[in-house]
This record gives C-alpha cells, structure tokens and sequence, in this order.
C-alpha cells in the first residue's frame, strides 16, 4: 500500500515548471507587498514634514501621494528622507 501511496505523489506532484512559475508568482506579489508599505512609510515621514520642508524638497503636501508613487523602488529601501531628497526631480 505504502507504495501505491508513494508512487500516487509522485505522478501527482506539481512539475519543476509548475513550481517554478507559482515561486515567481509569489516573489512578484511579495516584492508589490514590499513596494506599497516602503511607499506608505515614506509619506507618513513626509506628512509629519512641515510645510518650508517640503517646499525645500520641491513638493507641496498636496502632491505627496502622486509624489511618493512616482519613486523608484529602489530608493525607497532606504531612509524615507533621503529617498525623498534624491527623486525631487520627478515632481514638477
């Protein structure tokens, strides 16, 4: 019987190709998961700002939400400030 068993999960599991493609599935919804919280972090630091800081930066509080889904994923794995500072170009 153990055998049968054995050789049912055996047929029966997922191929390298199925795993391979729910793993890649997982990580893309893992890495938005990531992106959103790092961009909510952000502009709650933004928010606590006042208003001559944010003018220094080059955004008014108004634009804060366009603001923050326009940084590059990879600034915002730092500090909130200093990713704020290094994409003020992007807002004009």
């Amino acid at each position: 019987m153990s055998v049968y068993i054995t050789r049912q999960l055996l047929t029966s599991a997922p191929d390298q190709a199925t795993r391979t493609r729910t793993l890649a599935v997982l990580r893309r919804r893992l890495h938005a998961t990531l992106r959103q919280w790092r961009r909510r972090k952000v502009a709650a630091v933004l928010q606590k700002l006042d208003d001559a800081t944010l003018d220094d930066i080059g955004i008014v509080r108004g634009q804060i939400g366009r603001f923050v889904q326009g940084l590059n994923p990879r600034n915002t794995a730092g500090d909130a400030r200093s990713a704020a500072r290094s994409s003020m170009h992007k807002v004009g």
